[in-house]
């Protein structure tokens, strides 16, 4: 289920979401889209600033949404029930997933085979990790469209079926 979706510049906000607190309370705010926005952009796997580790991340929507200023209480509230809401097994290895390929790229970065005691096998072993990136790659991509099937075709939240009572 896709709580909130970002689209020409505008947080979009389920029907659902809206109905819970604090997120009743963020809406009737008068910086509720920046907050919505903020929230999407912190949490959502789907953000382009999910790339980011997550103290860079909140740095830079910090600076780049929230003029540099900490988050208030009630958009913290926001952001912390947002994260327990939308978090699911695939999105939790996901977000996994991409700290272990942070990991791998700073590898890649920082591999120098001259420096290393034996700069052939170094150079030897670099090469056999470069082979399998379009894999990782490849695999990475396909994840996140099956996550994506999963959120579209899900009617349930946490396992709960969603109705009329709890919509």
């Amino acid at each position: 289920m896709t709580l909130i979706k970002y689209e020409d510049e505008h947080a979009i906000i389920s029907k659902e979401l809206i109905q819970i607190a604090p997120f009743d309370k963020i809406a009737a705010h008068k910086d509720a889209d920046k907050y919505f926005t903020y929230i999407f952009y912190l949490c959502d796997w789907k953000s382009p600033y999910a790339v980011k580790d997550r103290l860079q991340r909140e740095q830079e929507l910090k600076d780049d949404i929230l003029d540099g200023k900490e988050p208030t209480k009630l958009l913290q509230k926001g952001i912390d029930k947002y994260r327990e809401l939308n978090q699911t097994d695939s999105s939790l290895l996901l977000e996994s997933a991409r700290k272990a390929v942070r990991t791998l790229r700073e590898y890649f970065e920082n591999a120098d085979p001259e420096e290393s005691k034996d700069p052939g096998k170094s150079a030897k072993d670099l090469m056999s990790n470069l082979k399998d990136v379009g894999d990782i790659i490849q695999k990475m991509e396909q994840w996140e469209d099956q996550i994506k099937k999963e959120q579209s075709k899900s009617k349930t939240r946490k396992g709960v079926d969603v109705t009329k009572y709890n919509a």
